[in-house]
Formats: structure tokens, sequence, C-alpha cells
């Protein structure tokens, strides 16, 4: 698979170098810290798609952390932040 038949979705093509890194890699795992969305600006929407990959996607805002888990049900998605030290936040 070329870069140019993938359909870009992070905001400066991150996930087509993840896609050549891992070519012809089927069914791996990823931890996606700061999710976001499950389409626009994905790094890992490619590697779910075409590759059938899963993994565990961490998102802490809880508009953005529906979506996931409504989007990739296959997938772990934590409604947490990740930080140095344990605490609360407040975003």
């Amino acid at each position: 698979m070329s870069g140019y038949d993938l359909i870009a979705y992070a905001g400066n093509v991150e996930e087509v170098v993840l896609m050549r890194a891992f070519a012809g890699r089927q069914g791996g795992f990823f931890v996606d810290v700061g999710a976001g969305e499950p389409v626009s600006g994905s790094l890992t929407k490619n590697l779910v798609d075409r590759r059938g990959w899963r993994g565990i996607s961490i998102e802490p805002l809880p508009e953005r952390h529906a979506r996931l888990t409504r989007a990739r049900p296959d997938d772990v998605c934590l409604r947490v932040a990740v930080g140095a030290e344990p605490g609360t936040v407040r975003f």
C-alpha cells in the first residue's frame, strides 16, 4: 500500500508515516494518549480500518470519549487524563 491511496485524517499526515512503518503488519496493538476524535485528526483510524489493529484510546474530554466509545466498540476507551503525578485535573 502506498501512501497515495490513504485518506489522511491527522493534520500533518502522521498516520501515513505509521502506515508505512507498519506496512504488511496486520492486527497490531496501540495506545493512543490524547486520542481526540475517532476520525478528524486521528492517528489510529487507518490502522483500525485498514489493518485490523485494536488498542487503548485515552481521552479525558467527555464528548470526545463518548464518540470514541461509539466509533470503536472493540477498543478500550478510557476517560482519564495522564500525567507525571497522581491527582485530579480540571479542563
